[in-house]
């Protein structure tokens, strides 16, 4: 890894402490935004799917965003849908889409390729009924899409923003029902949070590989997380394990 690198992980760890501060979606965003500029996105937006509301940092995005709402694009974007019921990353190329794509979704894509977008991802972010769509998008020639490092750093980010958004809201219909990990829990996940894989840690350990999956699968369970990564935020933004 580079030292540019090095520093950048420095800088991203610091700046993802402060989500455990932070008081309203402002400061969040902020932060968010802050990390997705440091990466190279020159567009972010982000859409709260139980009122719709919308916001967003850049002057593409802010065109595409009054254009979306003008055309009803809410009600056919198959992306905004599926936030409804899944926690995924979708990676795109604003190329035009290919032919079997649904028709409304090829009119989306291909007025998002006339604006001048060129390459970025959305996370769907959810955890019970809290569910948001991030996005963040390059104003890039093809040969500069995000790398994969750079997206990997945005969706660690991201997971810190809907948990502490999801805490700030406090939905009535999403009450946190906190379980304590226990210390094998801790280890198991702050070791899966530094980059290990289950076997890695499970080596580190002197654990079988199944032993640290049975204890992931608690964690997951008791955080009531989608996914792994989702888990490992939920315990960073709540002290449960350290950054």
């Amino acid at each position: 890894m580079s030292r540019k690198n090095y520093e950048y992980k420095d800088l991203l760890e610091t700046l993802l402490s402060k989500f455990r501060t932070c008081e309203n979606s402002s400061q969040v965003l902020d932060i968010l935004h802050h990390i997705a500029r440091q990466r190279g996105f020159d567009n972010f937006g982000f859409v709260n799917m139980h009122n719709h509301e919308m916001n967003v940092i850049g002057n593409k995005i802010s065109l595409w965003i009054n254009h979306y709402e003008e055309m009803g694009y809410f009600d056919i974007d198959a992306i905004a849908h599926a936030a409804r019921d899944s926690t995924a990353p979708i990676e795109w190329i604003a190329q035009r889409p290919p032919a079997n794509i649904h028709p409304n979704q090829r009119q989306i894509f291909n007025e998002a390729y006339d604006l001048g977008f060129r390459g970025g991802f959305c996370y769907l972010a959810r955890k019970q009924k809290f569910n948001m769509v991030f996005g963040f998008y390059h104003q890039q020639p093809l040969t500069n899409l995000p790398a994969k490092e750079d997206i990997a750093d945005m969706l660690l980010a991201t997971l810190h923003a809907h948990e502490r958004l999801r805490i700030i809201e406090q939905k009535d219909d999403d009450v946190y029902q906190e379980k304590d990990l226990s210390d094998r829990e801790k280890v198991c996940l702050s070791l899966i949070k530094d980059g290990l894989t289950v076997s890695e840690a499970a080596s580190v350990l002197k654990l079988a590989d199944r032993t640290v999956t049975f204890h992931l699968q608690n964690c997951r369970a008791k955080l009531n997380a989608k996914t792994l990564p989702q888990a490992v935020a939920i315990a960073l933004v709540h002290g449960m394990i350290e950054p």
